[in-house]
């Protein structure tokens, strides 16, 4: 007799939900067959779709020779169309990376890092060069440049996360989704299953990381920094890594947003001043930032802020003057 078990997609996969999701298909006993059941969800964000896809992905891999089907799922033209249902396997809706319209969107998407890698090292540049590119494309793409204030914080934000990737996870490809609200209301999300937080800070030789938890406390602290995986074009430069880029984003979330990580075991939300602890957990790294631009005075000058009390708390931390790199205070290195 072939046994089957029905798995409950939340009504909504957003960051409280999806937690649930994955406790429960852990707890799941072992069947022949699964069934993903979509009639219940209604909603779903970036980091919602980004996270149970890969939870997905990883539920299959760990269950050799089982069969999968998902049922009740063809009412969700929205993740449809954003690449969701495709980057699990399922073929419905837009491939990843496909959807391109008037929309405030960015579907979800792969980005292989080698080629973005090769490039830089034709051209006898830092990584970084390209990712700026990388980061503004992207940002005009979002706002449609509805919004110059928009595409600079968005800029900024996007390069400070994707650098974190290519100079410290280790991961050879990264997935990422955005959207764009008309309130001024933004979310980024991005996924890479690298090495993760912990094992890259323990390259930190002046760092004791207990457990993923206290990785993801130390990782946002201003002037602390893993393992590097630099080039000859990084060293010396205006990309010199001065472990500020986690730290700048998570602060620029403040603004009527919140930041999340999460990394091994352990997730973490930031609220303002408030932290909050979620029952997330992934092999590698998975980031989400939530802004409004609304909320936010001159970009320039913010980030001037945000630094100076940056190399003030550093100090603090390891009682010597920190400085941020010089391409962690400006919009764009162009600019400097």
């Amino acid at each position: 007799m072939t046994m089957r078990k029905v798995i409950n997609i939340p009504q909504k996969l957003i960051v409280t939900n999806v937690g649930q999701f994955v406790q429960s298909i852990a707890a799941l006993d072992d069947a022949d067959e699964y069934v993903f059941d979509f009639s219940a969800t209604t909603w779903a964000e970036p980091f919602g779709m980004l996270y149970i896809s890969n939870k997905i992905n990883e539920f299959r891999k760990n269950k050799v020779g089982k069969k999968f089907y998902v049922s009740n799922y063809k009412h969700l033209t929205y993740p449809g169309h954003m690449g969701f249902f495709q980057s699990f396997g399922l073929d419905f809706g837009k491939h990843t990376g496909e959807a391109r319209g008037n929309s405030h969107y960015l579907p979800i998407t792969t980005m292989n890092l080698k080629p973005i890698q090769d490039m830089a090292e034709r051209n006898e540049e830092y990584v970084g060069v390209q990712v700026q590119n990388i980061a503004h494309r992207l940002s005009c793409l979002l706002t449609q440049e509805a919004n110059r204030k928009a595409v600079e914080v968005l800029s900024f934000s996007f390069r400070e996360i994707l650098r974190n990737v290519f100079e410290h996870s280790e991961a050879t490809e990264l997935d990422y989704c955005a959207q764009y609200w008309s309130n001024g209301r933004v979310e980024i999300s991005v996924l890479d299953t690298g090495v993760g937080i912990k094992k890259s800070l323990e390259k930190n030789v002046d760092l004791e990381i207990e457990n993923d938890s206290h990785a993801l406390d130390c990782c946002i602290l201003p002037g602390v920094s893993g393992g590097l995986n630099r080039n000859k074009y990084q060293a010396g430069s205006v990309w010199e890594n001065s472990g500020f880029g986690l730290y700048m984003a998570n602060r620029l979330c403040s603004y009527g947003g919140s930041f999340l990580m999460c990394s091994g075991d352990a997730g973490v939300i930031w609220t303002g001043e408030q932290k909050r602890k979620i029952p997330l957990g992934i092999d590698g790294t998975a980031i989400r930032l939530v802004m409004n631009v609304n909320k936010m005075d001159s970009v320039t000058s913010l980030i001037e802020k945000i630094v100076e009390d940056g190399e003030a708390i550093a100090a603090g931390i390891s009682g010597k003057k920190v400085s941020a790199s010089k391409v962690s205070k400006v919009i764009q290195y162009g600019s400097m």
